[in-house]
């Protein structure tokens, strides 16, 4: 878990500051349902993302026609 939290805080995993195999009080069913709705949610921000970068481009494009169309 140090690794997985570590990966989405952006920074490394550290030591372990105990034994690392005690009992997790979460099942594995319920980690895959977390991992799977997180990576959906990542997946719907990064084609946010895209389509802004996109539309913003497109935009950039438009302004500038508009601009050499003036002159």
């Amino acid at each position: 878990m140090r690794h997985y939290n570590a990966s989405f805080a952006g920074g490394p995993a550290g030591a372990p500051a105990g034994f690392d195999r005690e009992p997790a009080s979460v099942s594995i069913a319920e980690i895959a349902e977390v991992n799977a709705f997180n990576a959906n949610v990542c997946w719907q921000w990064r084609e946010q993302a895209l389509g802004l970068r996109a539309f913003y481009r497109q935009l950039q494009q438009t302004q500038q026609h508009d601009h050499l169309v003036a002159f």
